[in-house]
């Protein structure tokens, strides 16, 4: 999802639905922009409190960047929630930021016998562990030194401004991991299908964006894309055979 397209939401939203709204899109986008710049200079500081956490907390721009990038894959369900945490940062109350965050994360451990029934199936979107070795098994080694690795970030900083830098935290987790599958399937990733493919994409994805939807719809004869007019992740692209 690129960034004119979210301060175009919190425009078109109205003061009445968004604690962060101001008149025009390039207005929001330079608001966002001076918070941005205050908190990397002087981040924010969470105090104890009965409601708040056991030991004082600190908001940086690496905490607020992250929000935003988790923001973009859920827009929907988080955008309301996020103004409110963005105009309480801009007066220097992070107590917003850090309950938002708790309720993220206020999922029971996966061992505990209270965390689910057992005929409800377990969903999770990933965790610290599995998420990096199997995107790192899955990708080809990392062998970047510094300056590599500087280039790869500004690349994906040209490529989007609100969630480019963070992306790259995906590729600094493979650094020294020499663990790899016994079997990689390389491509070709093109070819005849027996019955033509239906590939969904929404029209403003930060990780799957609708240009990968076209560009797989190109190796298969006979595919189309079916494009949704909504913003976060479709995550997967996702693609259907159908049989006549």
């Amino acid at each position: 999802m690129y960034p004119d397209k979210v301060e175009r939401l919190v425009s078109d939203a109205g003061p009445s639905s968004c604690d962060f709204y101001a008149s025009s899109p390039k207005a929001i986008e330079q608001r966002l922009a001076n918070l941005l710049e205050r908190i990397r200079e002087n981040p924010i500081i969470v105090p104890v409190a009965e409601s708040g956490p056991d030991m004082p907390q600190l908001i940086t721009w690496s905490h607020l960047k992250r929000l935003i990038s988790a923001t973009l894959y859920r827009p929907i369900f988080m955008f309301r929630k996020f103004a409110k945490v963005l105009r309480a940062l801009e007066d220097g109350d992070g107590g917003p930021f850090y309950q938002l965050i708790k309720s993220e994360k206020s999922a029971p451990p996966i061992c505990s016998i209270e965390a689910m029934p057992p005929n409800v199936p377990r969903l999770e979107e990933g965790n610290d562990d599995a998420f990096p070795a199997i995107l790192c098994a899955d990708s080809p080694p990392v062998e970047d030194n510094v300056v590599d690795f500087v280039e790869f970030v500004e690349r994906l900083m040209r490529i989007s401004s609100a969630a480019g830098d963070v992306n790259a935290l995906f590729r600094l987790a493979c650094v020294g991991r020499t663990i790899r599958p016994k079997w990689r399937y390389d491509g070709p990733f093109e070819g005849n299908t027996s019955h033509p493919i239906l590939y969904v994409a929404n029209m403003a994805d930060n990780i799957s964006p609708l240009i990968s939807a076209r560009n797989n719809s190109q190796g298969f004869p006979g595919s189309v894309v079916l494009v949704q007019n909504s913003y976060g992740v479709s995550d997967p692209i996702i693609g259907f055979t159908f049989v006549p």
